[in-house]
């Protein structure tokens, strides 16, 4: 059974085409929450929906003492679990034990005052290692992240923000909220924002200007348009 909390929208933005989005927010208080999105845009004779990796904005299943994740990394800023927990479901046994369930990447995590670390291997190669070591307050953290690339710098700010830099530029960067999904990748040139007020995804923006509590003003390299809000 899924209870809705924070406020969901069904949202029409009409362009040059139409697009439906659906946005919804559910939780059952202490035991888990999580956010989905979802659209389906007609372009003339073309149908276009979410990508695979647009689709759940966050998940957080916890009980005492367990946790499974998913872009919602909580009290591990471990570089490596940022990454994989960015990609998948994570499973956490009290930040000490994870596992992300798509590689079936184990780690373990050490901590001892700011003093952080972790050790990283593959279950399914075991030659994938990586080891994080590092210094962390939960407001700024600076690791050093070690694995078959070499040595990467990776800096966490607040809860929610991740970067790692490569010969003094951006390399990744990861913002994960409830409300906010942000990733771009310097290897891949890739760059997915997923939010209420502004979307980018394959080349196309979209900013939508509030108007009233139903009606919004949307900005597009597609063209402008006007969006209209159904709270469920």
């Amino acid at each position: 059974m899924f209870f809705f909390g924070r406020e969901s929208s069904i949202i029409a933005d009409y362009k040059n085409s139409l697009q439906i989005n659906f946005n919804f927010n559910f939780d059952l208080p202490d035991v888990y929450s999580g956010g989905l999105f979802y659209f389906i845009e007609f372009q003339n004779e073309k149908i276009k929906v979410s990508d695979i990796d647009q689709v759940i904005n966050y998940i957080d299943f916890s009980q005492p003492g367990f946790e499974i994740t998913y872009r919602y990394p909580k009290e591990i800023r471990s570089p490596t679990f940022i990454k994989t927990n960015y990609e998948f479901f994570s499973v956490n046994a009290d930040n000490f034990l994870n596992l992300s369930l798509k590689d079936l990447f184990f780690g373990i995590n050490f901590s001892d005052r700011l003093l952080k670390s972790s050790y990283w291997i593959k279950f399914t190669d075991i030659k994938t290692s990586e080891f994080n070591i590092g210094i962390d307050n939960n407001s700024l953290g600076f690791y050093l992240n070690i694995g078959q690339n070499g040595v990467r710098p990776f800096f966490n700010l607040g809860k929610n923000i991740f970067f790692s830099v490569h010969d003094f530029f951006l390399d990744d960067l990861y913002i994960m909220t409830e409300e906010v999904i942000f990733r771009y990748s310097k290897s891949s040139g890739k760059l997915l924002i997923n939010s209420l007020y502004f979307n980018y995804s394959n080349s196309i923006f979209s900013y939508r200007i509030p108007i009233n509590d139903k009606l919004m003003f949307v900005i597009s390299n597609l063209g402008f348009g006007i969006s209209f809000i159904l709270k469920v």
